[in-house]
């Protein structure tokens, strides 16, 4: 927890998304201490994040954007995502990276296969994360 909390400001964070016409917060139960939660409106491209990345670059906030299943868009701080968490229990564990296995279907999930480990992209992956493993973004 101190690790997540460090340099994030979840009230500003979630300020500046608030400011954007074409993120739809989702409901409390989707949110928590360490992520703000939206859905992308239907209308809106994924280049719609660019805004949303370019005001908290600007704001100087660590967070990071993370957009999986085509619409789900949550904030959080950048180091807090799911390949950091795999990593750490890995190396808390003392399991080398060539005996650790992960598995992903969506954008949520691109930050495990950024890690020094085995993975598998499973075969009903949302187009975002197949997409980002095709633009040469393939670490095997």
């Amino acid at each position: 927890a101190q690790h997540l909390c460090q340099d994030w400001d979840r009230e500003a964070v979630a300020a500046i998304a608030q400011q954007l016409p074409f993120l739809l917060r989702q409901p409390d139960s989707e949110q928590n201490r360490w992520k703000v939660s939206f859905r992308l409106e239907e209308r809106a491209g994924i280049g719609s994040l660019e805004r949303l990345e370019r005001r908290l670059q600007q704001a100087r906030l660590n967070a990071q954007i993370i957009f999986s299943s085509g619409r789900d868009v949550d904030l959080l701080p950048k180091q807090g995502n799911k390949g950091q968490a795999a990593t750490y229990l890995r190396q808390y564990l003392g399991v080398p990276p060539e005996d650790t296995l992960v598995c992903g279907d969506s954008g949520n999930d691109i930050s495990l296969f950024q890690q020094p480990a085995r993975g598998v992209i499973v075969g009903n992956a949302q187009p975002e994360l197949l997409q980002w493993y095709y633009q040469d973004n393939r670490p095997w």
